[in-house]
């Protein structure tokens, strides 16, 4: 299995503390909708596909039952959890904590094509302007190999504010890779999540991996990324705030030329990996 090591400049004071708890975090409850089940407090996209590829799977890594989710009809399968909160244009469940990781177990098998993502946002609304202000973020993407036994996973959680946010929203996914067509029959199975530690103080977590300049941003049609050093083989992800990979680009050079395309306005993540393993988020808007 790949492995992407991020380097990370701790910048804050860590305290263990029980966390927030996320609503339904071993999926040991699901919902009957008729035809398909989705773990309570989450939703999928079973309702509008032919096949069923959010399941309950058992028995769990812990307790009873897990997330279960297969790439069927050459479509990625998305579970987020399902908005609570009444405010917002993102929503999310209720969460005033600022955690260091996002923890759990996962399997999972993608082609060398393929790859899944396990993605966190905390935000908070802006009753200035209205919007979602991003506070922090983390993200894995569990990529070309094969994990049969339950495995611990660690999500990193880079924070962009020292405020503390009002909602967070997860979304896994499986089957989002660099073709538009995911590959039938990969997985990523999920269970026991939760999340762990507390940070505090300004500029908590800083990314120190791929050191860039983005401009302009907002930007209206295209925007520029300068790399501090010349590229070779570089992964730039584009991912909407489904957690949806919109657009995977391989680039080698200084300076790339970001065209908004098909893309409505709206926040996205910007996630780049170097050759070396080496990564960096950003956080881009188009107007």
């Amino acid at each position: 299995m790949k492995k992407f090591n991020i380097l990370i400049t701790l910048m804050f004071v860590v305290t263990i503390s029980e966390a927030q708890t996320i609503p339904n975090a071993g999926f040991e409850s699901w919902t009957n909708h008729g035809t398909y089940s989705d773990p309570t407090s989450w939703s999928s996209y079973n309702f509008l596909l032919l096949d069923t590829a959010c399941e309950q799977g058992t028995p769990g890594a812990v307790g009873a039952s897990y997330l279960k989710l297969t790439v069927k009809s050459g479509n990625p399968t998305i579970v987020y959890s399902t908005p609570t909160l009444t405010a917002g244009t993102l929503g999310g469940f209720a969460c005033s904590a600022r955690p260091v990781y996002l923890t759990g177990k996962y399997k999972y098998k993608f082609s060398a094509t393929d790859s899944g993502v396990i993605l966190v946002y905390f935000t908070k609304w802006n009753t200035t302007t209205l919007t979602e202000d991003f506070v922090g973020i983390g993200q894995l993407f569990p990529t070309n190999g094969t994990v049969t036994t339950w495995t611990n996973f660690s999500v990193p959680i880079m924070y962009f504010a020292s405020t503390s946010p009002d909602s967070a929203l997860i979304t896994l996914i499986a089957g989002s890779g660099s073709t538009s067509i995911a590959t039938n029959g990969d997985y990523l199975y999920i269970d026991d999540l939760a999340f762990s530690g507390a940070v505090s103080g300004i500029n908590d977590v800083v990314a120190a991996g791929v050191p860039c300049s983005i401009s302009p941003n907002p930007f209206n049609s295209t925007t520029t990324i300068t790399f501090s050093d010349e590229q070779n083989n570089t992964i730039i992800r584009v991912l909407d705030i489904t957690g949806r990979v919109v657009k995977n680009i391989q680039f080698s050079g200084k300076e790339l030329t970001l065209e908004k395309g098909n893309l409505h306005a709206g926040i996205y993540i910007l996630h780049i990996v170097d050759e070396n393993g080496h990564a960096d988020t950003r956080q881009i808007v188009i107007q």
